[in-house]
């Protein structure tokens, strides 16, 4: 097998195993580690980009959990973000907490927040049970009597909180937050909470807004036991991250993963010369004086990062809706009476992006074509029966090439069945279709009585198969005598 044959099956065989986890992600990574190995210097970041939609980080990912994983065992059902996390334990710690702990079950912050764990003391993981058992977490303590200037510095904290708050909207687009399920907090009395966690506001400082304000939390007077309280309610919001080693950090930006270094000058890169080329091909990077916007990217989510001075400014989901981070943006470069001339550098960011993304859309139908069963294409509107697993198929609905909607049939049911016929000329599935969709479809009628046809002449062909393999059985066995004896026209010759 030649190197582009080789390069090409490689390739199949990764698309195969994009769908599936743990194991696969293993192979994925190898088979990486092996393209990146038989192409050419520069070569490897274009060959993400066009054959398997994966980014450089994504790469990188995978191919450290396969050298990771690559003599010992990993847990079957794991996202290839939790598979990343553990390869950050030493062997020793990462075999006992896979043995020891339900990861499949964990999300993927509580999976950060207990490798940070094991990281910072090797002790054992704090349980919920540890610590709730002297606690009423519904009972709120009674208010002692405060003097004014205790009202006062509540106030102040609750004050400056929402600030914060503000500010992180502001400079991210959202503020976010999960409480634990016991607890009804607002956002405010979220971020209080994690304040106090980075040690921005005193034991006794808290107890007092908590009392004060009546949040929906306990206060407990021994400082250790209410640390391990809060821990063990894995109380979460945008002002905490949780960089990929598992520690744990407080600041109003993503400053690790989408610092000027990790978007720009890709230092996660160790090869230098891939490096290089990364810097060189990168579409994402437009800059003027001491401003640069570029794109970044936490697991595969990407956002739209704002740089003064190669410090990160602010960052915002980079969504299809343009307008809204270009009126964020428009907004903090108002606020912070930066020149906008500059917004001219987030123009040619949106250009870029609508580009890329009506080149993946029409990547993403044609691939979808190249692999239907039966396709209606008609005006801006295009049906798709495509195969969904092994023996179930699905129908697809686009219009104007993007995908709008789907509808599985059951497992089993599939063109190759004989009962699929009968099932494509009720009417059910179409209710569903019209049901998830926005406008009127114009020719989804038209699509099904061509499906009915195909489906039938399918189904024909499938019955007159299996009628000829009938007969061919029957005429061979029509001649055969199991007693040795073989029919002639004139008598029974014995062998």
């Amino acid at each position: 097998m030649d190197k582009i044959n080789e390069i090409d099956e490689i390739t199949k065989e990764i698309l195969e195993l994009k769908q599936q986890t743990a194991q696969n992600i293993i192979e994925i990574g190898k088979r990486l580690s092996k393209i990146k190995q038989s192409l050419n210097h520069g070569e490897f970041k274009l060959w993400l980009e066009e054959k398997v939609d994966y980014t450089p980080r994504t790469a990188q990912k995978f191919m450290k959990v396969a050298k990771t994983f690559e003599k010992t065992k990993s847990p079957s059902l794991l996202s290839s973000e939790k598979l990343y996390l553990l390869t950050n334990l030493s062997e020793e710690d990462r075999e006992i907490f896979i043995n020891n702990n339900d990861i499949e079950n964990m999300s993927t912050r509580e999976l950060k927040q207990a490798i940070k764990e094991i990281k910072k003391s090797n002790k054992k993981l704090i349980e919920p049970k540890d610590v709730k058992c002297d606690v009423n977490v519904n009972k709120l303590i009674e208010n002692d009597n405060y003097l004014m200037d205790d009202y006062y510095e509540a106030d102040k904290i609750w004050e400056d909180t929402a600030r914060l708050k503000c500010n992180i909207e502001f400079l991210t687009g959202s503020f976010d937050f999960d409480n634990n399920g016991d607890l009804e907090l607002d956002s405010v009395e979220s971020l209080i909470l994690t304040r106090y966690l980075n040690k921005e506001i005193n034991h006794n400082q808290l107890e007092k807004v908590i009392k004060i304000r009546k949040m929906d939390i306990p206060f407990i007077y021994n400082e250790d036991k209410f640390k391990k309280f809060l821990d063990s309610l894995d109380l979460w919001n945008s002002y905490q991250h949780i960089s990929e080693n598992g520690d744990k950090y407080y600041n109003a930006l993503e400053n690790i993963d989408l610092s000027y270094e990790n978007v720009c000058e890709f230092i996660w890169e160790k090869n230098e010369e891939e490096r290089q080329s990364y810097i060189e091909d990168n579409k994402y990077i437009f800059n003027e004086n001491n401003i640069t916007i570029a794109k970044g990217y936490i697991d595969t989510n990407a956002y739209i990062c704002i740089y003064k001075d190669k410090e990160l400014f602010a960052h915002y989901p980079v969504t299809s809706n343009y307008h809204r981070y270009l009126y964020n943006i428009t907004e903090l470069f108002r606020f912070y009476r930066i020149n906008k001339r500059y917004l001219k550098l987030v123009d040619k960011f949106i250009k870029q992006q609508q580009k890329d993304d009506y080149e993946e859309l029409i990547e993403r139908f044609n691939r979808a074509k190249e692999t239907a069963k039966f396709i209606f294409e008609k005006d801006n509107e295009c049906y798709m029966l495509i195969s969904y697993a092994t023996n179930r198929d699905c129908i697809k609905v686009y219009k104007h090439k993007k995908e709008l909607t789907y509808y599985i049939f059951d497992v089993g049911m599939c063109l190759e069945n004989l009962e699929f016929y009968n099932t494509i000329i009720t009417n059910n599935w179409l209710d569903v279709i019209k049901d998830k969709l926005d406008f009127q479809p114009k020719y989804l009628i038209n699509f099904h009585k061509e499906l009915k046809t195909k489906a039938k002449k399918v189904k024909e062909e499938i019955e007159e198969a299996q009628r000829k393999q009938e007969k061919n059985y029957e005429d061979f066995y029509k001649n055969y005598n199991f007693f040795g004896e073989k029919k002639t026209n004139n008598s029974l010759e014995t062998d």
